[in-house]
């Protein structure tokens, strides 16, 4: 049976350290280490075709790596490879560090990243929480459908959503289907304590639930139970202007007929 050692090239195992992030004399040191077992300073430099001054340079930084042990023998020193094993507990090591504080960089990253962010939610329970965050905004601008609200949600639960607009001093400002649930809905005393409804032209129909707040836009389908928010400054501005411009040329629900 072939040996392990005789599928691979020295160029590919010296590659494969490189990119674990040693330069090549590194690599050729070590490589070296490995081969000649525990080696005097000038055996090392042989095989690894290194000067002598370089190699004690680089015997440092291996040493410091912790690739390198040293064997005081006498009034001289040996050195002997770290078994390779020694990278695959190093990797893990540092991908463990990695995953701990990966979210807190993606936050960051977010947080200053030119590209919109997107959020999925789907199920009841994930549109609950969905509205909690959206009703703790000091001002949302919606076109809502009431009827499709009603469909998932009940009365006290847009209390509850409400009572949390509330306690932020926030705002609503809704326009809604030309429905008769939309106009009691829109008259009940919570909603007129801190929003303002304004209704569609009769017979128009909003597939979608549109609430636009702090940066970011929220769709929202009843139909499929699912949402998307768009975290983006600028798209949120944009949509805000849209649903102010069709804000301005909907019905008073006071002049509703």
């Amino acid at each position: 049976m072939l040996s392990q050692l005789s599928w691979y090239s020295m160029e590919t195992m010296q590659d494969a350290l490189q990119s674990y992030g040693l330069n090549e004399k590194e690599t050729r040191l070590y490589v070296a280490a490995i081969s000649l077992g525990v080696a005097s300073v000038m055996q090392l430099a042989r095989r690894a075709g290194l000067k002598r001054p370089t190699t004690y340079l680089i015997l440092e930084s291996l040493l410091d790596q912790g690739l390198l042990v040293a064997i005081p023998k006498g009034k001289k020193t040996y050195y002997k490879a770290e078994d390779p094993i020694y990278f695959s507990k190093t990797l893990m090591k540092k991908q463990s560090k990695m995953q701990a504080v990966l979210p807190a960089l993606q936050e960051l990253y977010m947080r200053n990243s030119s590209h919109p962010r997107i959020r999925f939610y789907e199920g009841k329970d994930k549109l609950m929480r969905l509205y909690e965050e959206i009703f703790r905004s000091k001002e949302i601008w919606a076109m809502v459908s009431i009827d499709g609200f009603l469909r998932v949600f009940n009365e006290d639960d847009e209390k509850h959503f409400f009572r949390i607009l509330i306690r932020h001093n926030g705002a609503i400002y809704d326009i809604m289907e030309n429905t008769k649930m939309a106009r009691i809905f829109s008259r009940l005393p919570y909603r007129t304590a801190v929003g303002k409804v304004r209704l569609l032209d009769r017979g128009a129909r909003i597939a979608t639930d549109i609430l636009v707040f702090h940066d970011s836009v929220a769709t929202i389908s009843f139909d499929s139970m699912v949402a998307a928010v768009i975290e983006d400054a600028h798209i949120a501005e944009s949509m805000k202007m849209m649903v102010q411009c069709m804000w301005n040329h909907a019905l008073p629900v006071a002049s509703e007929k």
